[in-house]
C-alpha cells in the first residue's frame, strides 16, 4: 500500500510541475515563429539550388539524353526539366508568405496573455 501511495504522490508532484511548464511554454510563441522563419529560408535555398543545378547541368545532360535515342528516357528527362523550371514560379509567393508570417506573429503577440 505504501508503494502505491508513493507512486501516486510522485505522479501528482510531477503533473503539477509539468502543467506549470506547459502553461508557460504555450504562452511563448518565439520558438514557433523561429521555426517558421527557418522553414521559409530552407525552401528559398532549396529552390535557388534547384535553379542553379538545372541551369548548369542542363547543357551537359541534353546531349547525353539525346545520344541515348530512347523515347522513354527523353520523355522522363523532359518531365523533370519542366517540373524543375516550373517550381521556380514559387518565388513569386515569397512576399505573400513573408507578410503572412509577420501578420501571424503580430496577432500571436497581441493575443498573448502574460
Amino acid at each position: 500500500m505504501a508503494i502505491t501511495k508513493y507512486i501516486n504522490d510522485c505522479y501528482d508532484r510531477g503533473y503539477s510541475a509539468i502543467a506549470d511548464k506547459i502553461e508557460a511554454f504555450s504562452n511563448n510563441e518565439k520558438a514557433s515563429m523561429s521555426g517558421s522563419a527557418i522553414a521559409i529560408l530552407v525552401l528559398l535555398v532549396t529552390l535557388l539550388l534547384c535553379a542553379l543545378l538545372f541551369g548548369t547541368l542542363q547543357a551537359q545532360t541534353d546531349t547525353k539524353i539525346a545520344a541515348l535515342n530512347d523515347s522513354a528516357a527523353t520523355a522522363s528527362y523532359n518531365n523533370v526539366k519542366a517540373t524543375g523550371w516550373s517550381s521556380i514560379d514559387l518565388f513569386s509567393m515569397i512576399p505573400y508568405v513573408a507578410v503572412f508570417v509577420v501578420l501571424l506573429g503580430m496577432l500571436m503577440g497581441v493575443s498573448r496573455n502574460d
